[in-house]
């Protein structure tokens, strides 16, 4: 993966507008299913509904559990979807992914991008897994980080972070325990500088927006299944919205049109989309 920041390509003075998908869980096989559903057709679904509703839609971030368990089969088969989709696509790893086969793939993929005053880091969080969910940023990752908050504040520069665990308790006990296995760490480092800082992450499986002083914690629904919220134990939604899959859209404002005066004016205008299927 190339370590030098690629830029989007958006026009200077124009918003640039991105989507996250997360926790696609494709099967080894085109006709497998995953928690009894056909999670490649809805993932389908989900980029017809992005191409309908989004036509200025500027690029993705996929941010982990792409293939269910890493089968070289399937992340052949997404790369295919994404290349069709015609727009710029980045992913990152989450817990159940392989880091071997993606490479394969896309050997040179971009860690961090760039986009009218704005930095997006892409962010490995599968470190020290502990084969149950968890995983942690590894000292590179965290070293990297350090670099681009130093930069972003002399630049005056607001932030996306992409990873996959949630680096904050999303008040269920099994995912909990899973979560960022040093978020603390984390924490530490974001809270020395004074940077406008949107954290996106997946792995929940639900849809949660959050602040924590100049950082907003944001996630968005699965492609595949979503699971209910305050649990001691996995379950999975059933009815209504909350169990359709869906996607989160992102704006980032130029530059010049953010109040560093006030660190929460330089947050994305972002939203949930949630895709009925026939």
């Amino acid at each position: 993966m190339s370590s030098l920041p690629v830029s989007l390509g958006v026009d200077p003075g124009r918003p640039c507008k991105l989507i996250q998908l997360s926790d696609l869980h494709l099967p080894a096989l085109r006709q497998q299913q995953y928690c009894e559903r056909d999670v490649e057709q809805q993932l389908l679904s989900v980029l017809a509904h992005i191409e309908q509703h989004h036509p200025d839609l500027d690029g993705l971030l996929l941010s982990g559990d792409l293939v269910h368990q890493g089968h070289s089969a399937a992340y052949r088969r997404l790369d295919g979807y994404l290349s069709r989709f015609d727009k710029p696509w980045y992913w990152i790893a989450g817990n159940h992914d392989s880091h071997t086969a993606m490479r394969r793939i896309r050997p040179d993929q971009p860690v961090s991008l760039c986009c009218n005053g704005w930095r997006i880091l892409l962010l490995d969080s599968t470190s020290a897994a502990d084969g149950l969910g968890s995983g942690s940023l590894p000292d590179s990752e965290l070293q990297r980080l350090q670099d681009q908050l130093q930069s972003a504040q002399e630049a005056g520069e607001a932030l996306v972070l992409v990873l996959h665990h949630h680096p904050v308790p999303v008040q269920s006990r099994w995912q909990d325990q899973i979560m960022l296995g040093n978020a603390e760490r984390l924490w530490q480092l974001l809270d020395r500088y004074r940077v406008p800082i949107t954290l996106l992450f997946g792995h929940v499986h639900q849809v949660w927006e959050m602040n924590r002083e100049h950082v907003r914690l944001l996630s968005c629904p699965s492609t595949a299944v979503q699971y209910v919220r305050g649990q001691m134990g996995l379950q999975i939604e059933t009815e209504g919205d909350a169990a359709l899959p869906g996607y989160r859209w992102l704006i980032l404002e130029p530059a010049a049109a953010l109040d560093q005066t006030n660190l929460n004016k330089c947050w994305p205008r972002s939203a949930v989309e949630r895709v009925r299927l026939d």
